[in-house]
């Protein structure tokens, strides 16, 4: 009878461990400047959506401007500079790219940025600190609000 639940035991574990699915590995990013090219649709969202809704764009492929920082272990998305310079980290996104990829993405650093990519709920950055993550980027610019300006002011 013990040799039967340890052998029905070991099945389960067996079963269990060939049903895991491999994590899934992120390509590494090496962007060119895209010139406000939109290689994929993508859902305009503000940041603060994605902080108040985050299982709502869970997987989304989405489009957020914000502030981008970019330093090994800190890339991160914020609300405001202000956000950043303060360190309040629940107002950001991670952002998900490779070490090889933070030198050819440091001229957006410091910067506010479009950015568009998939939407990770769960993983949320160097230990936890942010309110989800943007993976998968298919889009990157520097945001240029002055031209907006410039437009509404001539009305």
């Amino acid at each position: 009878m013990k040799r039967n639940i340890i052998y029905l035991l070991f099945l389960i574990c067996f079963f269990s461990a060939c049903n895991q699915q491999p994590k899934k590995q992120t390509a590494p990013v090496t962007l060119p400047n895209s010139d406000g090219v939109v290689l994929h649709k993508s859902k305009e969202v503000s940041i603060i959506s994605l902080i108040a809704n985050p299982d709502k764009y869970e997987g989304e492929e989405i489009r957020v401007i914000g502030y981008l920082h970019i330093e090994f272990e800190g890339n991160v998305l914020c609300l405001h500079k202000d956000d950043y310079d303060n360190a309040i980290s629940k107002n950001a996104i991670w952002v998900d790219v490779t070490r090889l990829a933070i030198d050819s993405l440091k001229k957006y650093s410091d910067h506010y940025v479009i950015i568009a990519g998939t939407f990770d709920s769960r993983m949320r950055g160097h230990m936890d600190m942010n309110s989800g993550s943007i993976k998968n980027i298919t889009r990157l610019d520097l945001w240029e609000p002055a031209k907006w300006r410039t437009v509404t002011e001539k009305k």
